[in-house]
Order: C-alpha cells, then sequence, then structure tokens
C-alpha cells in the first residue's frame, strides 16, 4: 500500500503530495499523522489518500503515530481550499491550519500523549462555529457560563499547550462552542452543525499572512464542506444585510431622539455637548463616544517652508473632554473609544454621541464605510437619545440620518458597489512590489496566462503605509472563482519584497 502524504512545513514553491511506502501490516487511513523522510530530516506528515500502487513512491513512512484521521475528510477538502484561494502550497495549507505543537517533531511530551491516546470518537455532539472579527469578552463570559467546560475562546494568544489540549478536545467532540479568529476556522470540527459569522460587513476580515484569506469567504467554504447552517449576525439593517449575504441576522435600530450640531458654528468640545454630557451622568446614566479618528501628523508646506501639522482624534479629543468636565479620565461612566468600544455591551446607557460623523463621509472604500455605518447601527441600538456632530451638515449620509431614511442610503450604496463588482460582489488579488521594471516584467508573464472570469489590470503606483509602491490588480466578477492554476503557480513563486494583498480597502 502506498501512502500520499503531504508534510507538515512550510513550502514556497506550489506542491501537492508525496508517495511513501506504508509499514508491512499497518491500518492507516487517510487523515493519518505519520512521520516521514523529508528533505533530509525526519518530518511529521498527514496521509491525504492511500492508493494501491505508485513507482515514485522510493522512500517509506518511518513511524505511523495515530492511525486513526487527525484530519478529517472536509478539513482535508478545507485544507485544499485555504491552498487553493489562499495563493500557497498544500504543505504550508497544513501547516497553518495545524496547532502549533503539531507542527514540529519531536513531539512535545503532551502532544505525545494525546496523539498515542486519541481514537475517532462515533456520533460526538453539535458542535458551533463562532467567527469574530476582534475579541469579544462579554460573549465569551456568557458562552463561558452557559457552556462551561465545553466552550473555547480560540485566538493565537493562548499557549501552546493550552491549544493543543482545546485541538484534541474539539477533535473528540467535547467542545461543542468555539469563538475567535482564524483559530475557529482551522479547529478539527468533528461534527460542525452551525456556523455564525459576527459583522462580516468588514472586508479587512482576512488572514493577512500566508494563505492570504478572506476570513468571512472561507467560513462559508467550511459550512459548504460540513453541511453546516450558517447565520450572520450585523448591526447594518436587515434589508440591506440581505443585499450582501445570505441568512442575515440584523438589527433594524432607530434612535430615540437625534440631535445635530453643526460643528461650523461651535466647536467639538461645545458647551452644548458638555451640558448634555453632565446631565446625563448626574442623572446616573452612562455616556458612550463614538469617533472613528487618530491623531496624525500631516505633512504641510507653508511659505515655502516644510513642516507638519497635527490632526487631532481620538486621542486629543479625550485629553480635551476630560479636561473640560474636570477629570483626568473619562471611565467608567464617561466612555470614549472607535469602534472598540463595542467590545462590551454598555447597560445604563442615557446618551450616545457621534463625535464627528466626517471620518466616515470621508471613507473612500466600500469597507471602510460599511465599517462606520454598522457602528453607527450599534449605537443606535442603545435606547437612548444620539447627538451627532458633522461639518457637512448637507451630506447625504447627514441628511438620511436627518430624514429617517438610513436604510434607503445604505441600500443605495451597497447597490452602486455592487455594479462595480468589488468585494463582496467579486474579488481583487492584488501583487506589489517596489520596483517598476520588475512589476512591468511580470505583468508581461501574468497577461499571458490570466483567462476569464479574470482581468488583469495595468500597473499602478499607490501608497502603501506611506511607501510608493507599484501594484498589478487581478480581477474577477465572479466572488467565488478560483484563480487559473498557470496564474497561481507564479504568483506563489514570487519572491519577496513581492507581496500579496487580497481586495485591500486602500485600493478600492
Amino acid at each position: 500500500m502506498i501512502a500520499r502524504v503531504v508534510p507538515i512545513t512550510r513550502i514556497r514553491r506550489d506542491t501537492d503530495s508525496w508517495s511513501y511506502k506504508l509499514p508491512a501490516g499497518s491500518h492507516v487511513l487517510p487523515g493519518a499523522l505519520v512521520v516521514i523522510p523529508f528533505s533530509g530530516r525526519e518530518c511529521l506528515g498527514v496521509v491525504w489518500e492511500i492508493d494501491e500502487t505508485d513507482e515514485k513512491a522510493s522512500k517509506s513512512v518511518t513511524k505511523v503515530l495515530c492511525p486513526d484521521p487527525l484530519v478529517k475528510a472536509p478539513q482535508r477538502r478545507f485544507i485544499e481550499y485555504l491552498s487553493q484561494t489562499g495563493l500557497c502550497s498544500l504543505s504550508t495549507a497544513l501547516y497553518v491550519w495545524m496547532p502549533r505543537a503539531l507542527r514540529r517533531f519531536p513531539l512535545p511530551s503532551v502532544t505525545r500523549q494525546l496523539v498515542a491516546g486519541y481514537v475517532s470518537v462515533e456520533n460526538p455532539a453539535a458542535q458551533h462555529c463562532i467567527l469574530v472579527p476582534g475579541k469579544r469578552p462579554e460573549q465569551e463570559a456568557q458562552l463561558t457560563e452557559k457552556f462551561g467546560k465545553s466552550f473555547s475562546r480560540m485566538y493565537s494568544d493562548i499557549s501552546e499547550p493550552e491549544e493543543i489540549i482545546d485541538w484534541f478536545r474539539v477533535l473528540r467532540g467535547e467542545i461543542r462552542v468555539g469563538l475567535g479568529r482564524e483559530r475557529t476556522l482551522f479547529a478539527p470540527w468533528s461534527n460542525l452543525r452551525n456556523l455564525t459569522l459576527i459583522e462580516p460587513e468588514d472586508i479587512f476580515y482576512y488572514h493577512e499572512q500566508i494563505p492570504y484569506l478572506s476570513l468571512s469567504e472561507a467560513a462559508w467554504e467550511l459550512a459548504r464542506l460540513t453541511n453546516a447552517q450558517t447565520a450572520v449576525r450585523t448591526y447594518l439593517p436587515t434589508s440591506c444585510g440581505i443585499l450582501l449575504w445570505p441568512d442575515v441576522e440584523g438589527q433594524d435600530n432607530q434612535p430615540a431622539a437625534l440631535q445635530f450640531i453643526d460643528l461650523h458654528k461651535e466647536p467639538i468640545v461645545s458647551d452644548t455637548l458638555l451640558e448634555a454630557i453632565r446631565s446625563t451622568v448626574i442623572a446616573g446614566k452612562r455616556v458612550v463616544l463614538l469617533y472613528n479618528a487618530h491623531d496624525r501628523v500631516r505633512e504641510k508646506t507653508k511659505d515655502g517652508i516644510a513642516g507638519s501639522v497635527l490632526v487631532p482624534g481620538i486621542e486629543s479629543f479625550s485629553r480635551q473632554i476630560a479636561k473640560a468636565l474636570g477629570r483626568e479620565t473619562l471611565e467608567p461612566d464617561v466612555i470614549l473609544g472607535t469602534r472598540s468600544i463595542f467590545d462590551t455591551n454598555y447597560t445604563d446607557v442615557g446618551l450616545a454621541i457621534v463625535v464627528s460623523l466626517d471620518p466616515l463621509i470621508d471613507s473612500v472604500s466600500f469597507a471602510d464605510q460599511l465599517h462606520g455605518l454598522s457602528d453607527l447601527g450599534h449605537l443606535f441600538s442603545y435606547a437612548c437619545p444620539v447627538i451627532v456632530q458633522c461639518y457637512r451638515q448637507e451630506h447625504p449620509l447627514a441628511m438620511a440620518l436627518r430624514n429617517g431614511t438610513l436604510e434607503t442610503y445604505i441600500a443605495n450604496l451597497i447597490s452602486e458597489h455592487k455594479e462595480l463588482s468589488l468585494p463582496p460582489f467579486g474579488q481583487q488579488i492584488v501583487l506589489t512590489h517596489p520596483d517598476r521594471s520588475v512589476v512591468l516584467a511580470a505583468c508581461e508573464k501574468l497577461n499571458s496566462l490570466v483567462a476569464e472570469p479574470w482581468q488583469l489590470g495595468h500597473p499602478l503606483l499607490a501608497d502603501w503605509h506611506n511607501k510608493g509602491l507599484w501594484h498589478i490588480i487581478l480581477q474577477s466578477q465572479e466572488p467565488r472563482a478560483r484563480i487559473p492554476a498557470a496564474v497561481r503557480k507564479l504568483i506563489i513563486s514570487l519572491p519577496s519584497p513581492w507581496k500579496v494583498l487580497r481586495n485591500p480597502g486602500h485600493l478600492m
């Protein structure tokens, strides 16, 4: 018998699997963990498939560590998807999918015991994966209280021993609910029945390193492969969410009362604002202030002399408002933040304030616009009056808020974006490099390889992280179209300092 084995290691070139002879009399299933000779060393690998014969198999599996499948069929198909869509080798996709303790040999002692003692579980309990764009301490606490030890938070900040213990508990079906980012999607779900995506309007909700992934798209693929039911939760209005995703559970929130402050007529820290905050606090209620802008330094030239000026953001505003209220800090009854303030659902909120609507109005990318509109919906979910400060009172967004037509405004925005076939209605893969001549040469190669439904754009120069970089844009109007094999192979082979970006907001 011959095993097609995928080594658990990072390999840059595009690869599939290697063939190895199995030890005589061994009973090994696809998904089993083995040790193989690879590139002059012993390496962990996963048996992908079993073949009767293969003339290429000149070496033998060194040792079978676990004959039962640690990586079951749906997960193997999902890892293949990560490789194809994330533009990396199958070995690299498997390496990233695996927990840290199963990426190297010899195995740590705790991992050896877990592997040796593993036996496939029959009829494991139904499992629920919850994908979130960031940490949710309050939700984690609620799930811990409800599910106890059968709940797990799945982030990359846990220790290696904790990670591998949880990994096997998921595999055995002992963990029924998991919440987190990549680690939830990369968990070895034995019986995944439900998959919930929270706030997928953030298309920056992606894996930033190899494999380059849209986590939302990967979640829907995992649900398809495991026959899990999907649900989407967002603070966008339900009718607007339906235009973006199936199975949406929107939040049709309207403010109890809405007051506009024209920042042309009053300063950002005005007597009107301070009086509203003070009266709310005196009444024993909290005030939540949202300001999606940070302090930044802008270069400025005056009278031929170069200089810089501070553009005030949340840090400066925090100091100003605290000083005006006679405080050093604003916690706990006056809460100021960017969208991170929504990590917690506060109680006893008597007033919500949009410090300035202008950062949302200035948003260029569709991702940032949906981000900000979702933040507004979350702010409106507090059953309290809302104050909106804004310079551009006649902007369509400001007028939609005043007229109570925000839902129509968002629906029109989504429809306009859909016509452009940009994410989430299409997809972009962007290759960046600082050297124009290198980019032009690569573009010429790609031009001969690109096929429908993909299109190749002309190289363009754009700033990214304050650097001028040349970009090659590959675009498809089909949101789930796989990139042509020849194009994928070329992209994977590009050396540093090439960088691959998927759906980059700064270009949209």
